[in-house]
């Protein structure tokens, strides 16, 4: 998921509000006006690119409601030029737009206003731009107003996309192109900065010297002077299990022919995060599921009958 406006593309997947809501932009009771206001308005300049901020379809495409000149909702003309996407378990209100991007939202000669799943429409696709359209003028300015629908009704957008977000991905550092060979205590090595491989076999060990090795040669090390060069290299010592063996950042396991790199730790630490959040949006996507059956249960009695 991303952010359907931001200053630059990096920003897009940034945990940081792009172009904050101003006052009574924000989700929930305005008193001034004495309303609840249903979504956020990103105060992202006029002309600004908007986007689809997860993968699904067009529900809704309006094109000249403010001249009146399209049919819309009941109750909707004030949002101005506007599309609504369907994803999967919830639905996208992008309102105020100018110039939205009717060719591509009517892939396949769907009409422009329909009430069911049409046009596919992925993460980041270009819907249309900021605009003023209708009750975004004067005295509002140009905004984009989002709205995020579950199960029938509206929830804050902010905290919705902020937990669906994907974790960053860092900097993954390099893999050093210098590795020496190295026999400790019978186990055979590969070794570079903060690099380090175990060999299962004599032959494995002499192909990869003789291929990565500048000199082709051999230095056999006692336990003491292996383990001086492990912290002159960066490399953690639990790395290594009491029988040489070589931590797999992956699988967490001490492995014969086993390699470790700070690369290979970053990288599996992304992996295990997106993995955790993936889990925690599951579950929250259940426990909102069974708010929802039973608020049919109480609204609708018997109908499951």
């Amino acid at each position: 998921m991303q952010w359907p406006v931001a200053p630059t593309t990096a920003e897009l997947s940034q945990p940081a509000v792009p172009y904050p809501a101003g006052s009574g932009g924000a989700f929930g009771w305005r008193a001034d006006v004495g309303r609840m206001h249903y979504g956020y308005d990103f105060r992202a300049p006029a002309g600004r690119p908007a986007y689809a901020i997860a993968p699904g379809r067009v529900y809704f495409v309006a094109s000249g409601m403010d001249d009146g000149t399209a049919a819309y909702p009941a109750g909707w003309a004030a949002g101005g030029r506007q599309v609504w996407i369907q994803h999967d378990g919830f639905m996208s209100r992008y309102l105020h737009l100018s110039e939205p991007q009717y060719a591509a939202l009517r892939a396949g000669g769907l009409p422009i206003y329909f009430g069911g799943p049409g046009s596919p429409v992925d993460q980041g696709q270009l819907i249309g731009t900021v605009g003023g359209t209708n009750f975004a003028g004067p005295p509002y300015g140009a905004h984009l107003h989002l709205e995020i629908v579950v199960g029938g009704t509206q929830v804050d957008p902010i905290p919705f996309i902020q937990q669906r977000l994907a974790p960053p991905a860092p900097e993954l550092p390099e893999e050093s192109p210098m590795v020496h060979s190295l026999s400790v205590n019978g186990n055979l090595y590969a070794i570079g900065e903060e690099f380090i491989t175990h060999h299962n076999s004599v032959q494995q060990a002499t192909i990869t010297r003789q291929v990565t090795s500048t000199q082709d040669e051999l230095h056999t090390l006692n336990t003491a002077d292996f383990t001086h060069l492990l912290d002159g290299l960066g490399i953690p010592r639990s790395v290594l299990d009491t029988n040489g063996r070589v931590l797999n950042p992956e699988t967490g396991v001490h492995e014969v022919n086993g390699t470790w790199s700070r690369r290979r730790e970053a990288f599996a630490a992304v992996k295990a995060a997106r993995a955790a959040q993936e889990a925690r949006l599951s579950a929250i996507d259940a426990i909102t599921q069974r708010i929802e059956d039973r608020v049919n249960q109480i609204a609708f009695p018997g109908s499951a009958e």
